[in-house]
């Protein structure tokens, strides 16, 4: 599937939107519509989606053009590959300039006590925000934890309702009480086995879920 990147401000799209044909649509099913409207707009560029995409995760994220320089801590930044100039005698080098400079040949050379950092083209790529990827999967962990509270909240209260049932004939009640915390336990306990991480990335099916044996 194909999208359609705004590379310059224009209209009412910016830099690094998802470009919306006129119906709306962000995403072109049709590969030769998307080429279309890339060749009628400089200011658009065609992408492919990558794998999973996802409206709420993904975001365009816009590398913008440096160019070359070359860096050194305390000096400014140079466009250009600094030299330094040296005089030399007899095959000694100075790189200070000798009082008395007869016979001295004065040359240059790179200056290598500063970093280069290549010059960078401006480019675009589709990527997933971990940030809003950890909000969304903490969203859906939560929401799976409420639902498993809520099925909890039946069966606390039925073990409850035995807890009482066995206290009041005067019988052992000391496995229901066990069971009864077991089910009090139960979030913190999954939780400790990663089982966060699953809620998160996974879907849980409370009927199925490993609950604590009822005696």
């Amino acid at each position: 599937m194909k999208v359609l990147v705004v590379t310059q401000d224009f209209g009412k799209f910016k830099k690094g939107d998802l470009f919306k044909d006129p119906q709306g649509k962000k995403l072109f099913q049709s590969q030769r519509k998307a080429e279309l409207y890339a060749s009628s707009y400089s200011q658009l560029k065609l992408m492919d989606l990558p794998q999973g995409y996802d409206e709420q995760t993904y975001e365009v994220i816009c590398t913008e053009a440096q160019p070359e320089k070359w860096t050194k801590a305390g000096e400014a930044d140079k466009s250009v590959q600094p030299t330094v100039t040296f005089w030399e005698k007899d095959g000694v080098k100075v790189y200070e300039e000798p009082s008395d400079s007869t016979g001295y040949d004065v040359s240059t050379e790179v200056d290598d006590s500063y970093t280069h950092v290549p010059a960078v083209q401006e480019a675009f790529s589709i990527e997933e925000n971990t940030s809003k990827v950890s909000s969304k999967r903490q969203s859906k962990a939560n929401s799976q934890l409420d639902a498993l509270r809520a099925a909890r909240k039946s069966k606390l209260e039925d073990a409850d309702y035995l807890v009482f049932k066995a206290e009041d004939a005067q019988e052992d009640a000391s496995a229901l009480r066990t069971y009864r915390i077991a089910l009090r336990s139960v979030t913190e306990e999954f939780k400790k086995q990663d089982g966060e991480a699953k809620l998160a990335t996974e879907s849980l099916d409370v009927e199925s879920f490993d609950w604590p044996a009822k005696p």
